[in-house]
């Protein structure tokens, strides 16, 4: 390829991440939408509040608040918020990062995985191969000795054939080695990048899956659901109060809140089950095969085992105590996730709308 056709291309794939990035604002609807209004509206009033400059960048932040397109993101923005830490230079790399995933389009990583496999077979089969042909060749170089040859000939083999042979054979011996060794490398390569999957995968606080795991897993799922025409329930966990618990008890007892929650869940939770860490004070548990009265009567299980447990924090007299929130929704066969996950935050929202500390349903009534 031409360095002009490379630019070319390179202009074509930034063009196409641009207008990725502006279509995430709806700019291709011809009417705005009451919800994008209302947003913007309040992205301003906060931007007032925050006495920050009202730039592009914090407005797309806080706008990101109000509309929830990415609620990684909106979570993000939003604990810079919680915690004091919203300035300018925290607005620039949030913004970064959030434009960062339209410029940067990687290759897949079980692509690469695939690769390496593929790299790994061909040279392991080569190695094979050069073996079975240089044990043949040996072979052959002892059988042509055992014959009765004229003094000529028998000279030319002994001085020309048999020592470039030989040569040929120790620089193929030089090349299996090296290429053992490569084999190692592209194997413990690929080793990283499974590893390095897994990191990317998980939450670093809790340990537990992480919302980029939480979305590989639910598809799967799915897929499971769909194939068999079964279900499942998803019950999505929010703690109460959780910012009244970082005010009076610090981040690090807030932490140590998160990671004690995910270990309650991890326990409580068997088999096929699947739990992860959905974005801040959030948590998500999935339910292969199980029905909307049991997935409810698990949740009411959960908050009730959370509320039973009292923390004690050594530089506080007064004890923590903690509840949670939980709505619980079920797949649908065939439709798209996010409909699900809507359903369950729902009645999530329900929850900790009509009194906190209790499981509320999709088929609840809106109070």
């Amino acid at each position: 390829m031409t360095t002009n056709n490379t630019y070319q291309s390179r202009q074509v794939m930034q063009n196409k991440c641009i207008k990725n990035f502006v279509k995430r604002y709806e700019t291709e609807h011809s009417r705005p939408s009451p919800e994008s209004i209302k947003a913007a509206k309040k992205a301003l009033k906060q931007i007032e509040a925050l006495g920050v400059t009202p730039s592009p960048i914090h407005y797309t932040l806080i706008y990101e608040i109000f509309n929830e397109i990415d609620p990684y993101l909106a979570n993000k923005v939003q604990h810079a918020l919680d915690t004091n830490s919203y300035d300018n230079e925290t607005a620039e790399d949030i913004y970064i990062e959030l434009v960062s995933h339209f410029f940067h389009n990687p290759i897949p990583t079980e692509e690469v995985k695939s690769l390496l496999s593929g790299l790994l077979l061909e040279v392991e089969r080569w190695i094979a191969s050069s073996k079975d042909n240089n044990n043949k060749l040996n072979d052959d170089v002892i059988t042509l000795q055992q014959f009765e040859l004229s003094p000529e000939v028998n000279n030319h083999i002994q001085k020309r054939i048999l020592p470039r042979i030989n040569n040929i054979l120790s620089e193929t011996n030089d090349l299996h080695a090296q290429l053992l060794q490569s084999a190692d490398e592209i194997q413990q390569l690929k080793n990283d990048l499974e590893h390095a999957q897994n990191i990317a995968k998980t939450d670093d606080l809790t340990k537990i899956p992480n919302r980029r795991g939480f979305n590989e897993i639910i598809l799967q799922i799915a897929k499971v659901a769909q194939s068999e025409q079964s279900s499942f329930a998803l019950i999505l966990l929010d703690i109460d109060y959780f910012k009244k618990i970082n005010d009076e008890f610090g981040h690090l007892i807030g932490d140590s809140v998160l990671r004690f929650l995910a270990q309650q869940l991890d326990s409580e939770t068997k088999g096929k089950d699947r739990i992860a860490r959905f974005g801040g004070e959030e948590f998500v548990v999935l339910l292969p095969n199980t029905s909307y009265t049991d997935a409810y009567n698990v949740a009411n299980y959960l908050r009730k085992k959370i509320e039973g447990n009292t923390l004690k924090v050594k530089t506080h007299d007064k004890p923590l105590k903690l509840t949670i929130s939980a709505g619980v929704a079920t797949y649908q066969l065939g439709e798209n996730v996010d409909k699900l996950i809507e359903r369950a935050d729902k009645a999530l929202y329900q929850a900790k709308n009509t009194g906190r500390n209790k499981v509320c349903g999709e088929f609840d009534k809106q109070g």
